[in-house]
């Protein structure tokens, strides 16, 4: 089911125009997003493998997200994404924010160390 609303201007959660991407990103054995973070929200699942994953909104600063997991990271804080484990981790992220133009999110780089 799909739900429309009408929002007034000047009422939007986010000002002025919204950019949302989707990716698939692919992690080897090893590998790491490296640290970064982003400009919007973002909402992804793990598609298959695991995920570590490092920040400090977390009690110990770590958490791990297993297959059919969903995450959600905000905006504005350092974190990173490791695959500590033996097998390929494939994550489906969304991520939507503010249109900037020098937006330019840095966690999506496949098997970054």
């Amino acid at each position: 089911m799909l739900y429309l609303l009408n929002i007034p201007p000047g009422r939007e959660a986010v000002p002025g125009p919204v950019q949302v991407n989707f990716r698939e990103v692919s992690i080897p054995p090893g590998g790491s997003t490296g640290k970064h973070c982003h400009h919007g929200q973002l909402v992804g699942v793990v598609k298959f493998g695991t995920l570590t994953h490092y920040a400090p909104v977390y009690p110990g600063g770590v958490h791990v997200y297993r297959t059919g997991d969903s995450i959600t990271e905000g905006r504005g804080y350092v974190h990173e994404g490791r695959n500590e484990g033996s097998t390929p981790l494939v994550l489906w992220a969304t991520l939507a924010g503010r249109l900037r133009r020098d937006a330019h999110d840095r966690g999506t780089a496949p098997g970054r160390r």
